[in-house]
């Protein structure tokens, strides 16, 4: 299922977070709440269930995105072929 997919993709972002130890430990903590909910997303029997904790990792997920800060912005040109 996509809570099964998004899922793997938090443990993912957990796993590269986890690497280094204290780094954004408040993201870290969205995400692991985020885990819980894509489980109940993923496996609840009442869709109405479902939906709110896909909405639930949504928000979770966001707010652990934006703790990390703000991301690299490239200013990408024209460019040439250099030999």
């Amino acid at each position: 299922t996509l809570a099964a997919l998004a899922r793997a993709e938090v443990g993912d972002a957990l796993a590269a977070l986890s690497g280094v130890v204290g780094l954004h430990v408040g993201a870290q903590s969205n995400l692991l709440a985020a885990q819980v909910s894509l489980d109940c997303a993923a496996t609840h029997a009442s869709h109405v269930h479902r939906l709110d904790c896909a909405q639930d990792a949504l928000a979770t997920v966001t707010a652990a995105n934006a703790s990390l800060g703000t991301g690299l912005t490239f200013t990408m040109g024209a460019g040439s072929l250099m030999f």
